[in-house]
């Protein structure tokens, strides 16, 4: 049985503004994986073992985090050219799952739809404009305050609370 629906469509700045706020919340993890890599660097370094294995390290390392930037830039630009990114999109929320139904539109004929058992979601983040889900697929469902009725976003916050106490973030 449903229990009720939100209908959004994203835009352009909802996902620059979704990527920013991933990086933060990531900042430190990945200022963690960097000290580990810089202890590893200085005890090869201290133990004289400066050399070629030390230097491919090094190099391996600076490969790793360049291509973290690439990744997070290409995602970027593509979600601006995204077609899929922009159709109006609906969320209904079941007792025991989510269904996301992307709707048509004049670039796709048909609509899809995606089922995601309320235990799948790993994380919920929310924010004064937005709330996100991220699933165990590593898919994230953004939501934009604006387009969620007050009642709705009662229900979610009740659902939020009930279910996922020790997943949720509030920035």
């Amino acid at each position: 049985m449903k229990n009720f629906s939100i209908t959004f469509s994203l835009t352009k700045e909802d996902y620059k503004k979704f990527y920013r706020t991933i990086n933060n919340a990531l900042m430190i993890q990945r200022l963690k994986y960097s000290a580990i890599v810089l202890l590893v660097a200085f005890v090869f370094t201290v133990m004289n073992l400066y050399s070629l294995a030390v230097t491919a390290f090094c190099l391996m390392c600076i490969m790793f985090f360049l291509g973290d930037i690439i990744n997070r830039v290409y995602i970027l630009r593509m979600n601006d050219k995204s077609k899929i990114g922009r159709r109006k999109t609906t969320v209904d929320f079941y007792s025991d799952h989510l269904e996301i139904i992307y709707l048509p539109d004049e670039f796709f004929k048909g609509k899809s739809e995606r089922h995601y058992p309320l235990s799948t979601v790993k994380m919920v983040l929310q924010n004064s404009e937005y709330i996100y889900f991220k699933f165990e697929d590593y898919t994230t469902l953004i939501m934009p305050r604006r387009d969620i009725e007050n009642e709705a976003s009662e229900k979610i916050k009740n659902m939020i609370d009930n279910l996922y106490p020790d997943r949720f973030l509030e920035e």
